[in-house]
């Protein structure tokens, strides 16, 4: 039975922001990336409203500059998660093509996407908004994953 996991990470996404998310499978699992969500809490007028886009891919380098995530177990009896994440990278990831994830959303709305994305063993998975907001927005983004094998 997979592992399932869930990692939350609050950040001020700004012009100086590049990764929102990024996901690296450990060497001996795979890792089944099932939800991510994108909310934020600082624009609230019609005027602040704008559309972004979001993307995720696979990345053959890490990026750098933010912050490390603990996952939590979406149930007591798992083990502690592999993988590895990080948050609110300042430095970009290298990605790899093709786009798997591509779309877009209104800052005021939020965004949820639920699916299915493997990452093989070794993998890294990187969630990007690959625009710059008018202004600096405050985003809670959360993602669940499972580890198999």
């Amino acid at each position: 039975m997979p592992q399932q996991y869930s990692a939350v990470h609050t950040l001020t996404y700004s012009a100086s922001t590049v990764d929102l998310i990024e996901i690296a499978a450990p060497s001996t699992r795979t890792v089944r990336v099932t939800k991510i969500q994108v909310g934020q809490d600082s624009d609230d007028a019609t005027s602040e409203s704008e559309m972004l886009p979001i993307t995720f891919q696979r990345a053959s380098a890490s990026g750098s500059g933010g912050s490390s995530l603990t996952a939590g177990k979406m149930e007591a009896g798992f083990a502690s998660a592999a993988s590895t994440l990080e948050g609110g990278n300042t430095s970009a990831a290298t990605l790899s093509t093709p786009v798997i994830i591509h779309d877009t959303f209104n800052v005021l709305s939020g965004w949820e996407w639920v699916g299915s994305v493997y990452l093989a063993p070794s993998t890294i998975g990187v969630l990007r908004i690959p625009a710059n907001p008018s202004d600096a927005i405050d985003l809670k983004v959360t993602i669940e994953f499972e580890e198999i094998g």
